[in-house]
């Protein structure tokens, strides 16, 4: 007979240690699961958070026709460049420059009424505000399409807006343009130069003010530093929500007649 082989016989293991681990796989198996449901908790956070950026209310945007206009507007609604003070082109500037203004029958005929203008308006065409929110532009209705309105009382004689615009040898070249009150002004050929005040295309919140019969502003040609500078003025009181206006005057509609008639 062969020799026979001593195997162990295998012992069964204590209680000790299988409860050593047992305890150690419910451990993993509960961390594991700790562990997940921190990492599903933060998955879902970054969910929720990512749903509302894409369901965010968007900001509400007044129609075209019930919004108001700023200045800072108008370049993008109306194609106008801003400007708040008489541009002078290099054109005309030395003739400009060469006249006096106080020679202007408007000046040397009226000097008490020209220099109270220019005391009391003159130092407002120096310090223009930006921030100016005291009236505003919006739709006045499909005959007179935009106008200013007032955002807050304005007392008579307030100073409303210098009419800005480019100085033209063109005089009333378009419906937007006032007549600049020096006519002999000439240039190197001795040619009388028709200027006017032009906000066809460059200019400011004056250029929005529409006509009336019974208008709330008038305009003052105010003599500051050797120009005559447009103001518009309010000639009573205007309270909050009015529209302004003024008299565009007889040359206006004469030369709007000529024009139908041609």
């Amino acid at each position: 007979m062969g020799k026979a082989f001593n195997t162990p016989i295998p012992q069964k293991p204590s209680s000790s240690v299988f409860s050593i681990s047992k305890l150690a796989y419910v451990a993993c198996f509960l961390g594991g699961l700790l562990l997940g449901c921190q990492q599903y908790n933060k998955f879902t956070q970054q969910q929720q958070e990512s749903l509302q950026e894409v369901v965010k209310p968007v900001a509400q945007v007044d129609a075209w026709d019930t919004r108001r206009y700023y200045p800072e507007d108008f370049e993008k609604h109306f194609g106008l460049r801003l400007i708040h003070q008489l541009e002078v082109p290099d054109s005309l500037k030395k003739y400009v420059d060469a006249h006096d203004i106080r020679k202007d029958p408007t000046y040397s005929q009226n000097i008490e009424l020209s220099e109270a203008y220019a005391r009391v308006y003159g130092p407002f065409l120096d310090h223009v505000h930006d921030d100016d929110r005291r009236i505003y532009v919006k739709w006045a209705g499909p005959e007179k399409h935009f106008g200013v309105f007032a955002d807050t009382y304005l007392p008579p004689n307030a100073f409303i807006a210098e009419y800005s615009g480019i100085l033209t040898n063109s005089s009333f070249s378009t419906d937007y343009e006032w007549d600049y009150y020096s006519h002999d002004i000439v240039d190197d050929n001795g040619n009388v130069l028709k200027l006017g005040v032009d906000s066809q295309l460059v200019g400011n919140i004056a250029r929005f003010v529409n006509h009336d019969d019974d208008p709330n502003c008038g305009i003052v040609y105010v003599p500051w530093r050797n120009r005559w500078r447009l103001v518009y003025v309010a000639n009573k009181a205007i309270f909050p929500g009015e529209e302004l206006s003024i008299s565009y005057g007889p040359n206006y509609w004469e030369s709007r007649s000529e024009v139908v008639k041609v």
